[in-house]
């Protein structure tokens, strides 16, 4: 290690006071970033507590943390990198967080916020939204507005209106309040108004088209459907023309219902060879004439900008009600970090300079994917004096996070107001794939790229880039078989690749290739050819619920909580874990009433141990009982279903410590297994607060180096491998209506960005003509998305691109403009020719294969007689297991004695008359015994407290069943002073010493009785034990327990013996008392 180095003071003006780096892919900006710091630090300039850097994933935080840290240990500098721990390098969020952690009292919030769950917040949103005026008049018209039932997502025209008000009000969150109510009103409809285009008079519009139709009906007055030779269908546009027709008639219809309007410009007539009359055809077409004109009417603008405020007044009760009710809750979530951050900073100057005076310099990291809110937060940092020094870095071509609020004009604004530096190297791709890519920058971004120098110090044995074409029309299967088919030709001919650890060429594996989509949805089809051909594969699939271990675990979950459960009681029989078929299982039941199989006895004896037992210690002993993880094991599945067992044993953790609070918000009361079952499924059915789906299979593993990595185009941002296949380019991005996001009419001051935030809403129309107009108006903005997301795919490889080439889709009628394959042939001047590929003019010589059919390719199946592979659980030999195990920790709470006896002396005291309550809503024993439990922790040995025990089991029990609480507490006390002369009483000891063995033992007592010369070892129990036999078996089942109590108290307290243990059957007013000895 070097000599720790000679350190002067730091001097912040001695460093560039803005650097603005524009990085490239693959230009290395994380290396830059660490060596500029690490240097800083090094220098004395910055100290290194006193970093401020915003990364985009904590990920990214922590792997600069970690190459600083090394950099400051290889110097000798160990102060220092023990310093960078109280650095504030995190994710915006995670900055936002320590901001109020640091600094709640003067944000007025709570220092013990907790983050709201799930069921929390829809419980809230749906409260607020019933409590909103404007909401609640909105519901009334939503036929009139446009919603309606979605047949492809089945949601409701009350769905679609929530999801799209949710969707509003997040978006004014995002505005940290910035803005006034009725300036946002107005821009927005401002924007309407100008996008609508030019008006006409509403009453002369009117007037020509109620002319038109009473002309109509002059003339045709009654329905002629019948009167003429029609077939079915042209009989059926013609009676429909006239109940049109009749509708339009009446004297004010025409006023403000456009979709009749619309209805009336799509009138069915005939062109030619017709069996109605000439006047006929001539009177509808001057009908539908008129009714196009439609397009000028001012009145579909007017209710467009009536309805866009109403959304805004309706949103903002919404948020209003919605930040009320967390704070009364003391809640929190992720857009509070921010904003809340914000405004603090903005409102109160003194903290801003308090925390001024705990930095010395800014970094913001993937500076194109900030949002405004989030610039505004950590831009609010160099506004006052002195200025600190601030390292700004990014790439407008990857700027993809649109969808987050994220805005890319930031970047571009300040790259036009400040000098930048930009990173003008490549360090990811090899010089060959580099030319190419440059080459497609250029072509897309023009002035706006940088044609990067290739770094890369290896050279590659494969061709840069490969063209999979199609010349006639694919489904997703077929072009994953095609696809995956050249995969297995590169891994089967033992391609080289350059080893970036080891530096040095080798053979090419699934782990050095990604395939990436547009859509996760369809990269399923590239995995399940994958899994055909035999080749390993990770990907975040979908149903996880469903797999086939979860379903098991689930089952065996539902009957342990009722055996009379007939259908987990079948379905288990009938699985491999039984014994027989379901046609066996259901005779069973047909004949004697009951299933009957070795499978159920065992979970009957899982079911029947003690039922104080939580969710995650029930499925410990169903997976222990029926050995699911030996079982697993043998599948060819297994690592898989290895990892979803994992997931649900986890998920049984989170319900367990989940606030019970915000469980019951969720109408989940209790804490039994048929509750788990339920508030595990609507969580699977839900997603996340990013829009994630949590019912996501995990990786079997973390590392893989066998496993070809399937993700999204957006996902593999950040990523690199050296072969990328970039497929789903017939995808699209498509703008639909109606269409809302925040915009800002000015950034040429960033000091005030956020008073110009507003919500742009784009409506939908019943006129498609002006729907259009519309969408049009988002056309621009959807082609620079699709050009920087296609940027991103493109960049991902360091030795060759696999690009998947759909031609055909110039021969389809389908909507092909909007694709991404369009895109790149547009704005690169893309084209493949007779020897590879043209971009913008510029030859590139590559393999190209075109595919001439409709149908895929036939991909040869994995051999299945090889063994399946030795790691992980199947390498375990069988064999006797050992006498004697020592586990590393123990839970005192889960030892118990099922062999029946317990060998020890025990004495049966009655104190008092016991007693019964009936909780309402709680019908689970483990619930009543914890509420008993309190009952007892608080007012043994404190009758004062009686008066709390209202308080704190408010709303559980009423009045009149406080009092055999109170009376059972007294007489347990009474007891307890006659038998024993205490010096103290400790209620909810902790415990944390080693046994003999070394185990680490870890829990609460419930009491623990000091007298002058012992200590005695109390747990209440609130078993039903309404027999002597049945009091003998439960005493012995938790005499293992209150022993494991007593052996760390005796370690613990070496100074007093304990002589006895108690357990107090508070239902019963018994007590029963064992000597202890440690011999």
């Amino acid at each position: 290690m070097k000599q720790p180095r000679l350190k002067r003071r730091p001097s912040m003006s001695e460093l560039p006071m803005l650097t603005i780096h524009p990085a490239g892919a693959g230009s290395g900006k994380t290396y830059k970033i660490q060596k500029t710091l690490g240097e800083w630090v090094k220098e004395g300039k910055v100290a290194p507590e006193k970093i401020v850097a915003v990364t985009y994933t904590e990920t990214a935080a922590a792997e600069l943390v970690g190459r600083i840290r090394e950099e400051l240990v290889q110097e000798g500098m160990l102060d220092e990198a023990f310093r960078l721990e109280s650095a504030y390098i995190s994710t915006i969020h995670g900055f936002g967080r320590r901001i109020l952690q640091e600094f709640a009292f003067d944000a007025g919030i709570s220092p013990t916020l907790r983050k709201i769950s799930k069921d929390e917040e829809t419980m809230l949103a749906g409260k607020v939204l019933a409590g909103s005026p404007s909401a609640v008049g909105l519901m009334e018209t939503l036929e009139e507005d446009g919603y309606g039932f979605n047949f492809g997502t089945k949601a409701t025209a009350e769905d679609g209106f929530r999801k799209r008000l949710l969707n509003i009000t997040d978006q004014l969150r995002s505005l940290s309040g910035a803005t006034s109510p009725e300036w946002l009103e107005e821009r927005t409809g401002k924007k309407i108004a100008d996008v609508y285009g030019g008006i006409e008079d509403a009453e002369t519009l009117k007037a020509a088209l109620l002319r038109a139709v009473e002309n109509t009906l002059e003339a045709f007055p009654l329905d002629i459907s019948n009167t003429y030779d029609l077939k079915a269908g042209p009989k059926k546009k013609v009676w429909n023309n006239y109940r049109l027709l009749k509708r339009a008639s009446r004297s004010t219809t025409l006023d403000t219902d456009w979709k009749l309007w619309h209805k009336l410009s799509q009138l069915h007539f005939y062109k030619k060879d017709e069996p109605l009359p000439k006047d006929y055809n001539d009177h509808i077409v001057k009908v539908i004439a008129t009714a196009e004109r439609l397009v000028y009417h001012p009145g579909p603008l007017a209710d467009a900008q009536e309805h866009a405020a109403r959304l805004l007044r309706a949103a903002g009760e919404t948020l209003a009600g919605y930040e009320k009710e967390k704070g009364k809750r003391g809640l929190l979530d992720f857009m509070d970090m921010l904003s809340i951050s914000y405004r603090l900073f903005k409102e109160h100057p003194e903290v801003l300079a308090l925390f001024r005076r705990r930095m010395e310099c800014l970094v913001v990291d993937e500076f194109q994917d900030t949002s405004p809110l989030q610039f505004s937060l950590v831009w609010s940092l160099r506004k006052t004096e002195p200025t600190v020094p601030a390292i700004v870095v990014g790439d407008v071509k990857q700027a993809i996070m649109g969808f987050q609020n994220a805005d890319e004009r930031l970047l571009a604004e300040m790259s036009n107001k400040y000098p930048t530096s930009p990173l003008e190297g490549n360090w990811r791709s090899s010089p060959e794939l580099m030319r190419w890519i440059n080459q497609v920058g250029g072509a897309m971004f023009h002035e706006g790229y940088t044609a990067l120098e290739a770094k890369a110090e290896f050279r590659s044995t494969m061709k840069p880039l490969e063209i999979i074409a199609a010349a006639e029309p694919l489904k997703e299967a077929a072009w994953a078989s095609y696809t995956v088919n050249r995969i297995q030709e590169l891994i089967a001919t033992k391609q080289q690749v350059w080893d970036k650890k080891l530096n040095v060429h080798r053979d090419i594996r699934g782990g050095d290739i990604a395939i990436i989509c547009y859509k996760n949805k369809r990269l399923t089809f590239y995995a399940e050819a994958l899994r055909k051909a035999g080749i390993r594969c990770r990907l975040e699939e979908e149903g996880w619920l469903d797999s086939r271990i979860v379903q098991l675990a689930w089952h065996c979950l539902a009957y342990v909580a009722d055996p009379g459960d007939r259908h987990a009681a079948l379905y288990l029989a009938s699985t491999e874990l039984g014994t027989g078929s379901l046609q066996s299982a259901l005779t069973g039941l047909m004949e004697r009433g009951a299933v009957g199989d070795r499978i159920l006895e065992k979970l009957e004896g899982v079911a029947e141990r003690p039922k104080d037992r939580t969710v995650d210690a029930i499925l410990d002993d169903i997976v222990t009982t029926l050995d699911l993880y030996g079982t697993i094991a043998g599948w060819p599945d297994g690592a898989e279903a290895r990892a979803d067992l994992l997931k649900l044993q986890d998920e049984c953790i989170q319900f367990m410590t989940s606030s019970r609070e915000a469980l019951s918000s969720g109408g989940y009361y209790g804490s039994g297994i048929k509750t788990f079952l339920a508030w595990l499924k609507a969580k699977m059915e839900a997603t996340d607060s990013a829009g994630r789906e949590n019912n996501t299979r995990p990786s079997p593993s973390i590392i893989d180096e066998e496993a070809v990595q399937l993700m999204t185009w957006h996902k593999s941002k950040g990523g690199e491998w050296p072969v990328v296949a970039v497929c789903g380019m017939d995808d699209g991005e498509f703008p639909r209506l109606p269409n809302t996001k925040v915009d800002y009419d000015d950034f040429s001051d960033l000091d005030t960005i956020m008073d110009h935030a507003w919500v742009r809403i784009h409506p939908k129309f019943h006129s498609k003509e002006k729907s259009d107009t519309f969408v049009e108006d988002l056309k621009p903005e959807s082609h620079e998305n699709s050009k920087r997301l296609l940027y991103v795919a493109l960049t991902r490889a360091r030795e060759k691109v696999i690009l998947e080439w759909p031609e055909y889709l110039p021969k389809t009628k389908g909507k092909w403009q909007g694709t991404y394959w369009a895109e790149f042939c547009r704005a690169a001047k893309a084209e493949v020719t007779p020897t590879g590929m043209s971009i913008e003019g510029m030859e590139f010589s590559c393999p190209v294969s075109t595919i001439t059919l409709k149908t895929g390719i036939e991909i040869e199946a994995a051999s299945t007689e090889s063994s399946l592979p030795v790691f992980g659980r199947r390498a375990i030999r069988r064999s006797t297991m050992p006498e004697t195990l020592t586990p590393e920790a123990v839970r005192p709470s889960s030892l118990h004695n099922d062999s029946g006896a317990a060998g020890t002396p025990r004495e049966d005291i009655q104190y008092g008359n016991g007693f019964s309550i009936d909780i309402p809503g709680v019908d689970d024993p483990m619930e009543k015994g914890k509420i008993l439990h309190r009952a007892f922790e608080l007012l043994s040995g404190h009758p004062e407290r009686e008066e709390l025990l209202a308080g704190a089991f408010e709303g559980l029990l009423a009045p009149g069943q406080l009092k055999p609480v109170y009376e059972a507490v007294r007489a347990f006390d009474s007891w307890l002073g006659s038998r024993f002369t205490a010096i103290t009483r400790h209620a909810e000891l902790p415990l944390l010493a080693l046994d003999a063995s070394g185990s680490v033992v870890a829990g609460f007592t419930d009491l623990v009785v000091e007298t002058e010369d012992a200590l005695w070892i109390v747990d209440h129990k609130s078993d039903q034990v309404k027999t002597d036999e049945l009091l003998e078996e439960r005493f012995n089942i938790y005499l293992p327990q209150l022993r494991c109590y007593a052996d760390a108290l005796a370690a613990a307290r070496p100074d007093k013996p304990v002589k006895g243990l108690m357990l107090n059957w508070v239902s019963f007013g018994r007590v029963s008392v064992v000597q202890y000895s440690t011999k």
